[in-house]
């Protein structure tokens, strides 16, 4: 078993959605498996003919600068080590996708699909995600602008 690094990417990866509603198996496992290369081999990627409108993008690039710019101490307040579904932010280093490694430099806000007038209550949901998501009671635009988008 070789010890080898992979190779370094010399591109960052463009995903086209534009065939995501496609129902031919072989269209939607060859986006699936663009998708799964760009995760593991680089880390990320662009996306393109995504269909969301350049406002929606705005408005909810504002909100996200607005809560990445609250002290550490508001945005722990909702950590999502906290919540029993694991939604919530995401301080510096709590990911480690390096088993060798301190933690990931990077922080982020985990959340997953509310309807905006919350007709799915929590409670009517199961499993591990089941549970609110908890958002930052100083930003009363940033719940609405994330599920827009």
């Amino acid at each position: 078993m070789s010890n080898s690094q992979p190779e370094p990417f010399k591109v960052i990866p463009v995903i086209d959605l534009v065939n995501i509603s496609s129902t031919d198996p072989v269209v939607r496992r060859g986006l699936v498996e663009e998708i799964k290369h760009a995760c593991m081999e680089v880390g990320f990627f662009y996306v393109k003919n995504h269909g969301i409108p350049e406002e929606i993008m705005g408005a909810t690039l504002a909100q996200m600068v607005e809560f990445f710019d609250l002290p550490l101490d508001k945005k722990m307040e909702i950590e999502n080590k906290k919540t029993p579904n694991l939604m919530g932010y995401s301080p510096i280093l709590s990911g480690n996708n390096d088993p060798n490694g301190a933690g990931d430099f990077q922080e982020g806000f985990e959340f997953k699909f509310e309807a905006l007038a919350n007709a799915v209550k929590p409670q009517d949901e199961e499993g591990i995600l089941a549970g609110a998501n908890p958002w930052p009671k100083e930003l009363p635009e940033f719940r609405p602008a994330a599920l827009q988008y």
